[in-house]
């Protein structure tokens, strides 16, 4: 992902442009939304693998997203961009900044939508469908709504995948996408650690068949509080959830998770770029040949 103008954006900058996926997008940052409200370097290595991993078999069929997290709303908008069915997600308060960069790139709620009104589309908390309509007829959809998984209400899950598909007994997602979910500042003693409400969600959706993978990209700022994380998850999954995890350097890590039947096998060749070094390998049945196992 490349970005005009410098590093990550603090401040808030009208007409920024990025280029993520190979697709030129426009942005906003906000830095009243402080974390939520910026543009991340983790995104990078995020980029390389969603283009191995969700859209290399694009052209197959239509590969359908769900987000968490998703700030400025930057990959969502390359996801549906690149052809994919996009669910955007993240607090109530972080949704007028992502409809904002959403309109920015042409989309427009949907018809059927419109009479809600823009005060109303700017700060509620509903399922909104914005909808670009192409020369060729292939019209680009992303659904934004709110989902905080400190709240481990799963129904506003379904209610978002209603939205998305017009039935929450839809096809499950290719892959649930976690740009710097992993950052937390810890400001207060007293504040409770996101990553309880994270793995829960990712457990549900995997465990569940509603998703069929999950990658999270990061930069490690506390290395054994993301062990933690991650051991967790295998051992509340039953030891059913297979692993791989990519070292981009200095620069960020990628964690790829997939729920495995019983006997199935991690094929790492089909998850990670020729050009990543894969550090470790973890999960039921997981070849020896993509690293040590932790």
């Amino acid at each position: 992902m490349e970005r005009r103008g410098g590093e990550e954006e603090d401040a808030e900058v009208e007409g920024a442009e990025v280029c993520v996926l190979g697709v030129r997008v426009a942005v906003r940052t906000d830095a009243a939304l402080l974390e939520c409200g910026k543009v991340w370097d983790a995104n990078w290595a995020l980029a390389e693998v969603l283009e191995q991993r969700v859209l290399r078999a694009a052209a197959v069929r239509q590969r359908c997203v769900l987000e968490l997290g998703a700030g400025t709303g930057v990959m969502s908008i390359a996801l549906a961009e690149r052809g994919c069915l996009v669910l955007c997600t993240d607090q109530t308060h972080v949704l007028p900044l992502i409809r904002a960069n959403v309109a920015r790139n042409g989309y427009s709620p949907d018809a059927a939508q419109r009479t809600v009104g823009d005060e109303l589309a700017a700060s509620s908390s509903e399922p909104l469908l914005f909808v670009k309509h192409g020369a060729d007829s292939e019209n680009k959809k992303v659904v934004i709504g709110a989902l905080d998984w400190n709240e481990r209400s799963y129904g506003a899950l379904d209610a978002l995948r209603t939205a998305l598909h017009g039935t929450a007994n839809a096809i499950p997602f290719d892959a649930v996408v976690c740009g710097e979910t992993l950052y937390w500042p810890g400001l207060s003693i007293l504040d409770p650690d996101p990553l309880d409400g994270l793995r829960e969600l990712l457990l549900f959706l995997l465990c569940t068949g509603r998703a069929r993978s999950a990658i999270l990209s990061f930069v490690s700022r506390n290395p054994s509080r993301e062990a933690r994380f991650f051991n967790s998850l295998h051992e509340l999954g039953s030891d059913r959830l297979a692993e791989v995890q990519v070292n981009y350097g200095d620069a960020a890590h990628v964690h790829v998770l997939a729920h495995q039947p019983a006997g199935a096998k991690l094929h790492e060749s089909a998850l990670i770029p020729q050009d990543c070094v894969i550090v470790a390998e973890v999960g039921i049945e997981s070849s020896s040949a993509g690293g040590a196992s932790s």
